[in-house]
C-alpha cells in the first residue's frame, strides 16, 4: 500500500542500505504503483515511500531548489478553502492537489505546518538547513505507522512486514496483541500483532538531530475540541450544514475522475446532496452479490440517476471463489493479517472500482460521527478454540475496551474506535485506491464535538442534510425505510426493511446455532435463500460451509497449522466440521484462523515474501 518506510539511527551505510532495500522490497506494490528511497547519511536517515501513480503523492521526493530539505508523504492532506496553499500554489507554479505544495508551506511555517494538515497523513521532512529530522502522523493516527526501537536507530514502516524482514527476533505474534485482535477485531492501544513493534500513536511529532538527540511530542491537544461550547440544536445543525458544504470541494478537488460509491444508507447521499461536480468529474458505483440485487445497488442507481451521474453496479460472480486463496493471501499481505476473510469480497470489487476510478469517495465513518456508531464490542467467543494462556488475554480484552471508552464518547469513536477497528479496511483499500471521506475532516470534527446530545442519539441531522441539500434524494426511501420527510407509510416501511435487515444478519452470518441445526434440517428449503442478498453483497457463512469449505481443511486442517501454540487442536477441528456440516455457525471464528494461518506463513515462519505485482 501507498507509504513510507525507513530506518533513522547510526550504523554502517551499507548495512543500512541493505536493510532499507530489504525493507521497501517487502512493501506491498500492486499494478503501476510507484516506489523509491534516499539516503542522507550525514543525518543518518535511510528511508523509502511507495505511491499509487497520479495521486497525491506522486511526486515524491520533494526538494526543495537547493536540496536542504526533502519531504516524503504517505496519503493526503485536504487544503481548506482560502487556505496559504492556494497562495502557494499560485506564486510557486506547483499543483494544490499534489504533495509538493507542503514544501513551501513547510519552507513558510516549520514544524507549525503540523496542526493546520487535514486528512489521513504521515510524513518524514529532512531539513539539513536545521540539522534535523521530523517523523509524524495525522491526528487521529489513522495513516498508520509501525515502529520499533533499538539502542542505536528506529525502523519505521506503514507496514509491519517490512520491519519483520530484517529483524527475525520479531517474527512472533504478541499474545496481548492477538487476544485483542480475536476478541475485537482490532488490536487496542498503541500495540500491534507482532512483538516488539508499536503503532505511532495519532498526533505525534518525532524529532531527531545530528547532535545524536531526539524527542517526542504531540502537536495536537483534544482539550481544544472537547472544551469547547454545547450548541442547541438549531445551531447545531446550522453550522453543521454550513461547514459540510464547505469542506467537500476539497475531497473532489483534483485532475483524476472521483468514484463516489452510493449505497442504500444516509451517508454518501450526504455527499452527493451537498456537492457541486460537473457530470463527467464524478462516476458513482455500488457493490452487489450473486443471489440477488442488494438494495445498495437499486437504491444507489436511483440516487446517481436522480443527481445526474452515471451509474455502475459491480457484482461479485463465481470468478470469486476460483480466484478465493489468492485474494485471500493478498488481504493479508496488504494489511499485515489485520483483515480476516471478509476483505477477500472486498477486494475483489475494490479492484474492479479502480477501472472506474482510481479514487474512490465514501460516507465511511459518517455513521460513527455524526450518530456516535459503536462498530465493535469485545468478546470471549474465541476462547473456546485456544489454549488457556491465549484465551486469558482475550478476556482481559474487555477491561481494556472499557478504559478506553472513558471520557468524551466521541473522542472514543474518532481517536480511538476509528484508527483501531476501522483502519485494517482502509488499510486494505489503499492498497488498491485512493481512498476518500468528508467525515473525518478537521473543521467537520470540531464542530461535532459541539453537537447537543439530542442531535447525535437519531439520523434526523443526517436527514435534514440531504432533504435541505437535495429534497428529491430525501424522498428516495434508504435501506431501512426511512424518508425525509415522513411519508405516511413510514412507520410500515420502516418495519418491513428493519424486519430484512434482521433476518439477513440472522440468516447469514449472525445465525444463532439452534436456528443452524433447524436450517440445516430443512434442507432445500432452507430459510437463508429467502433473505440472503437484499442487504449485504457478501455472505461468508455460506461460502465457508458450501464452495469454500475444501479451502478451509486445506489451509486449517494442515498439521502445521494444528500445532500453532495458541490453538485448542480438537476445538478448532470440531469447529470447522460443525460449521462445514451447517448445524453450527463458527463464522467469524474460521475467518479468523485462516487469515492468521496466512499471516503466520507469509510472515513469521518465514522471512516475509517480496512484493508481488
Amino acid at each position: 500500500m501507498p507509504g513510507l518506510v525507513g530506518i533513522i539511527g547510526k550504523g554502517p551505510r551499507g548495512l543500512r542500505g541493505q536493510e532499507l532495500d530489504r525493507m521497501l522490497a517487502c512493501m506491498y506494490k500492486q499494478g503501476s504503483m510507484k516506489s523509491g528511497s534516499l539516503i542522507v547519511e550525514n543525518l543518518n536517515v535511510y528511508a523509502g515511500w511507495t505511491s499509487h501513480q497520479g495521486s497525491y503523492t506522486d511526486c515524491l521526493p520533494v526538494t526543495s531548489r537547493n536540496g536542504d530539505i526533502t519531504i516524503l508523504f504517505g496519503g493526503e492532506h485536504y487544503a481548506s478553502s482560502g487556505g496559504p496553499e492556494e497562495r502557494l500554489s499560485r506564486e510557486h507554479g506547483c499543483p494544490l492537489d499534489k504533495a509538493s505544495v507542503l514544501l513551501h508551506l513547510y519552507e513558510e511555517k516549520g514544524e507549525d505546518i503540523l496542526p493546520l494538515l487535514n486528512g489521513f497523513f504521515h510524513g518524514l521532512i529532512i531539513d539539513s538547513r536545521r540539522k534535523k529530522v521530523l517523523l509524524f502522523n495525522d491526528r487521529f493516527g489513522m495513516q498508520r505507522l509501525y515502529y520499533h526501537e533499538e539502542p542505536d536507530a528506529v525502523l519505521f514502516s506503514s507496514e509491519a512486514k517490512s520491519i519483520l524482514a530484517v529483524r527475525p527476533a520479531l517474527r512472533a505474534f504478541d499474545p496481548v496483541g492477538l487476544g485483542e485482535w480475536l476478541s475485537c477485531g482490532c488490536v487496542l492501544e498503541n500495540r500491534s500483532l507482532y512483538k516488539g513493534i508499536q503503532v505511532l500513536p495519532g498526533g505525534t511529532a518525532w524529532t531527531w538531530h545530528a547532535d545524536g538527540s531526539s524527542g517526542r511530542r504531540r502537536y495536537f491537544s483534544l482539550e481544544s475540541w472537547e472544551g469547547q461550547r454545547t450548541l442547541d440544536t438549531e445551531e447545531f445543525y446550522t453550522l453543521l450544514r454550513s461547514t459540510f458544504r464547505d469542506i467537500l470541494p476539497g475531497y473532489l478537488a483534483g485532475a483524476e475522475k472521483i468514484g463516489l460509491s452510493t449505497t442504500g444508507g444516509l451517508d454518501t447521499r450526504m455527499i452527493l446532496a451537498n456537492m457541486e461536480a460537473r457530470r463527467e468529474s464524478v462516476h458513482c458505483f455500488s457493490f452487489s452479490g450473486p443471489y440477488r440485487e442488494c438494495l445498495d445497488a437499486s437504491i444507489g442507481r436511483k440516487l446517481a440517476r436522480v443527481s445526474g451521474y452515471p451509474h455502475t453496479t459491480i457484482r461479485l460472480d463465481g470468478s470469486l471463489f476460483r480466484r478465493f486463496p489468492a485474494l485471500a493471501e493478498k488481504v493479508v499481505l496488504a494489511t499485515d493479517g489485520n483483515l480476516e476473510l471478509s476483505g477477500v469480497p472486498n477486494l475483489f470489487v475494490n479492484e474492479i472500482a479502480r477501472g472506474i476510478s482510481p479514487v474512490r469517495l465514501t460516507g465511511n465513518y459518517g455513521s460513527e460521527v455524526l450518530r456516535r456508531h459503536r462498530a465493535f464490542l469485545p468478546t470471549s467467543a474465541p476462547c473456546a478454540i485456544l489454549n488457556p494462556d491465549y484465551a486469558g488475554h482475550v478476556r482481559n480484552t474487555t477491561r481494556t475496551w472499557q478504559r478506553a471508552q472513558e471520557g468524551h464518547k466521541l473522542t472514543f469513536i474518532a481517536f480511538k474506535q476509528v484508527p483501531w477497528y476501522s483502519y485494517n479496511r482502509l488499510q486494505l483499500e489503499q492498497s488498491v485506491l485512493s481512498m476518500r471521506s468528508p467525515f473525518m475532516d478537521n473543521a467537520l470534527l470540531k464542530v461535532t464535538y459541539q453537537a447537543p446530545e439530542p442531535a447525535v442519539c437519531s439520523s434526523l441531522m443526517s436527514l435534514r442534510l440531504i432533504a435541505d441539500g437535495s429534497p428529491e434524494l430525501g424522498r428516495i426511501m434508504t435501506d431501512r425505510g426511512v424518508t425525509y420527510p415522513r411519508n405516511p407509510t413510514w412507520p410500515l416501511s420502516r418495519a418491513y426493511y428493519e424486519f430484512l435487515f434482521k433476518m439477513e444478519y440472522y440468516a447469514g452470518h449472525g445465525m444463532p446455532r439452534m436456528l443452524a441445526a433447524v436450517d440445516k434440517w430443512m434442507g432445500p428449503l432452507r430459510i437463508e435463500r429467502i433473505f440472503l442478498g437484499r442487504n449485504k453483497y457478501y455472505h461468508l457463512r455460506q461460502w465457508l460451509r458450501d464452495e469454500l469449505a475444501q479451502y478451509v481443511r486445506d489451509v486449517l486442517f494442515d498439521e502445521k497449522a494444528m500445532r500453532r501454540e495458541y490453538l485448542n487442536r480438537r476445538a478448532v477441528e470440531k469447529a470447522i466440521r460443525m460449521h462445514v456440516a451447517g448445524a453450527e455457525n463458527h463464522t467469524y471464528t474460521i475467518s479468523q484462523l485462516v487469515a492468521l494461518e496466512i499471516a503466520s506463513r507469509l510472515f513469521l515462519d518465514n522471512e516475509p515474501p517480496t512484493s508481488r505485482t
